[in-house]
């Protein structure tokens, strides 16, 4: 499974001129603090699970993932072999989802298929997120050995305003720890991190097949 960013965030959920305040009216230019806000807000991200603006995301799987205890074992002659009961759900692996843009499958031949959005079920309300097949609709299985299932997908806080305070108090923080120790940038671990932002971490931080 892989998943990464194919649309990023046309807003970031502060401003250098919140940053500016922040460090006290500093003269750096703007681009310098955006730097520096979306350092922070990637780390916020890789550490938590958890997009903080708006992006696009693409998900690849191998196969949707069947509950071998539930259908025992396959001859591969039995046609019940992969029966609605038997599909899991497919967590998404950032949150908060927003929605499924697209559930594509590939063949063999590498042609794409677009599965039906009627055939399956989109969990916005945990976190993570979860995809799962509505009764009948049956189990998408791919023809192509590797990266068969492609799920596009949108994550994130859909507005600033919806962005929890302690969230961009977070990215304030650690920017203005990156701004006061510009060598932590590009070595950034929780280890030397600020507590407050270690803390907003463990608070926010989405735990998979909880």
């Amino acid at each position: 499974m892989t998943d990464k960013l194919i649309t990023p965030p046309i807003l970031g959920a502060v401003t250098a001129a919140e940053l500016r305040s922040w460090l006290r009216d500093v003269a750096d230019n703007d681009a310098t603090l955006d730097e520096l806000i979306s350092a922070a807000s990637e780390t916020f991200e890789r550490e938590t699970g958890r997009a903080v603006m708006e992006q696009g995301r693409r998900m690849m799987l191998d196969n949707w993932p069947v509950n071998q205890a539930a259908i025992g074992e396959w001859d591969g002659n039995r046609q019940s072999a992969f029966a609605q009961s038997a599909a899991r759900a497919i967590e998404l692996p950032v949150a908060p989802l927003i929605g499924v843009t697209a559930i594509t499958l590939f063949n063999a031949d590498n042609q794409a298929e677009v599965i039906d959005p009627s055939r399956y079920y989109v969990d916005t309300h945990s976190e993570p997120g979860r995809i799962t097949m509505v009764v009948g609709g049956g189990i998408p299985v791919s023809g192509r050995a590797v990266n068969g299932i492609q799920i596009d997908y949108r994550a994130g806080y859909e507005s600033v305003a919806l962005v929890p305070m302690p969230i961009k108090l977070a990215i304030k923080q650690l920017a203005a720890h990156f701004y006061e120790n510009r060598e932590s940038v590009t070595e950034m671990t929780l280890e030397n991190a600020p507590q407050s932002f270690c803390a907003t971490v463990r608070r926010y931080r989405i735990w998979p097949g909880v």
